[in-house]
């Protein structure tokens, strides 16, 4: 089974936790988000947020346009590459 190694940052606000992982290229983002939790690296969802992950930018930042919500998609589906950073965030739910 291939795998990728990916470096994940708790928040881009956050205290700068971050962690380096190897994930199996056919892990489901939800996988790798239950790992990250029963890690203890990041809170589980709750009624007024989730845990999103999108791309860390050249910049410093998040791209907007990367976000990888969905998941039941896995990592080889969203083309994750070996290297990659990404960050975790905490995305409020309406209602």
């Amino acid at each position: 089974m291939e795998e990728i190694t990916v470096k994940i940052l708790r928040g881009l606000d956050g205290d700068g936790a971050e962690c380096d992982i190897d994930v199996p290229v056919d892990a489901t983002v939800g996988d790798v988000i239950t790992g990250l939790v029963s890690e203890g690296f990041l809170q589980p969802d709750s009624q007024s947020g989730k845990v999103v992950l999108y791309n860390k930018d050249a910049d410093g930042g998040i791209s907007a346009g990367v976000k990888y919500e969905d998941r039941s998609k896995t990592v080889k589906e969203y083309g994750w590459k070996n290297g990659q950073t990404l960050v975790a965030q905490y995305d409020v739910v309406a209602g």
